[in-house]
């Protein structure tokens, strides 16, 4: 197996040495490939520092999947490894993932990734997941997730496993999706052609979820309203515009309603701070996509999530 490691970056300098060490020590033949969507601190600065990496430099940060696409196309790998800069590969079985390597038809492969698994669920669930998510306490640890079983479950985005060919005669990740769900629809996509989505053990990595990027404050609001944005547009691929429509009538009347009451939190308790500081969370998440919502045609963004955009301004 030729390997080539494809690592998408913006703003992600203070992570990436990590993650190429980790790939440079347990994969040293790998070819790796940086794509980096137009960051404004050290990250490029830092590619061309590390040995080994072609670095590909975007002049707009055209989101994951698209720069996925890219760095696809200019990798020389038999099979690709798309790989998050928080990632790093704690172990790996080179006998065993050259083994894997000549299985045909490859399909789509989850290495064994700490918090790097999903189960899928009923679309209702993850509408109370994206009205209710901001309330958890940023403090609060991610929980381990078991390795699911079965058709019901898809392996993340932060690291996948491809064969090249397969990879480009489904045309990659979808374009539509600029950051998030796409790993859910890439997995769609190859089971609906008869490919496999599977586990293997030969690649070990731990997930530092949220160190990708160097956003504080409101790039945790941008986060999630690309998240919910991105579901709307997810549901309306799989499930038709009307669910599509439904779900987001729901988030918005529930959201309205958490919304009053952290209002009636806020004035006096042991919970009024929190109370205040997540309805701004809210409040941040709403107005970011009610601006993505707003942008005219023509313009970079509003190239992604389409259908989306269209039901969330017209609610």
């Amino acid at each position: 197996m030729k390997l080539s490691v494809i690592i998408v970056t913006h703003n992600s300098a203070g992570v990436l040495e990590a993650c190429w060490r980790s790939v440079r020590s347990l994969m040293p033949s790998a070819e790796i490939i940086v794509v980096d969507n137009a960051s404004s601190d050290d990250t490029q600065r830092r590619c061309e520092e590390l040995d080994g990496v072609k670095l590909i430099a975007s002049p707009i940060n055209g989101g994951y999947g698209r720069a996925c696409n890219q760095g696809a196309r200019s990798a020389v790998g038999s099979h690709l490894m798309f790989l998050n800069p928080d990632v790093e590969i704690s172990r790996v079985d080179l006998r065993a993932l050259e083994t894997e390597g000549d299985t045909t038809p490859f399909g789509l492969v989850g290495p064994v990734i700490k918090h790097g698994t999903h189960a899928a669920q009923h679309w209702s669930l993850d509408l109370l997941g994206h009205v209710a998510g901001p309330l958890r306490p940023r403090e609060l640890p991610a929980f381990p997730r078991p390795i699911p079983r079965g058709r019901g479950w898809w392996p993340a985005g932060a690291l996948l496993l491809v064969d090249r060919h397969e990879f480009a005669r489904l045309g990659g990740f979808d374009r539509r999706f600029f950051l998030y769900y796409e790993d859910l629809d890439l997995a769609r996509r190859y089971r609906a052609a008869g490919l496999p989505v599977r586990i293997t053990a030969s690649v070990h990595a731990l997930h530092r979820q949220g160190g990708s990027s160097a956003d504080h404050g409101s790039g945790a609001a941008v986060r999630q309203g690309w998240s919910y944005i991105s579901w709307i547009e997810y549901l309306c691929i799989w499930y038709g515009p009307d669910t599509a429509k439904r779900a987001a009538g729901h988030a918005r009347s529930l959201r309205s309603q958490l919304s009053r009451a952290l209002g009636l939190l806020e004035h006096g308790g042991p919970l009024s701070r929190r109370a205040i500081r997540k309805r701004q969370e809210l409040t941040e998440i709403e107005s970011f996509v009610a601006w993505q919502c707003s942008l005219q045609r023509g313009t970079a963004e509003q190239d992604f999530c389409p259908r989306a955009r269209e039901i969330l301004a017209a609610l």
